[in-house]
């Protein structure tokens, strides 16, 4: 099975008062007549959180990075995912980051010079280089959580058998 590590509960939390203002606003800028009969605009707000709640929950699934025993480092965030053999990892460490992405979009993987930035929100980052010459960055919440990747990467390559990174 091997481990797993998800996005920090919170990575949204901008986009989610975004999208409640949003949906306040439209709210109180439609006729009474496409609300409830009092003109209430408390039903279509209530709704709009719960839809909100949801989505929330659904994006936030979509971050993972999970260490398979004998195959591959899985990475996965929205509409993106690579799987990244043991045998090709050259170098992996763990280091301190801003947790902020560079370029006009924020979108939580972004394309680097040497490879992709994968930011599941937080302030370190673990780092890896493959054979092909291209850098993997993957925002982790905290340093324990990037230092137990970075070692748990290191234990299944020993166990199966690649040399040490």
């Amino acid at each position: 099975m091997g481990k797993k590590y998800l996005a920090r509960p919170g990575t949204m939390v901008i986009a989610s008062l975004a999208f409640v203002s949003i949906i306040l606003a439209v709210s109180l800028a439609v006729p009474r007549s496409l609300t409830d009969r009092t003109g209430n605009i408390l039903p279509a707000l209530l709704s709009s959180i719960f839809v909100l709640v949801l989505l929330d929950a659904a994006y936030l699934s979509l971050f993972k990075v999970q260490v398979h025993l004998g195959s591959a480092l899985e990475i996965r965030a929205p509409l993106w995912r690579r799987d990244i053999a043991y045998s090709d990892i050259v170098a992996v460490q763990a280091e301190e980051d801003s947790g902020l992405n560079s370029g006009a979009i924020n979108w939580p993987v972004v394309k680097t010079a040497q490879g992709y930035r994968v930011n599941m929100g937080g302030k370190f980052r673990v780092s890896l280089t493959v054979k092909d010459g291209s850098a993997y960055e993957v925002v982790m919440k905290d340093q324990a959580q990037a230092l137990d990747l970075v070692q748990t990467l290191e234990q299944v390559r020993k166990d199966s058998g690649h040399t040490s990174v």
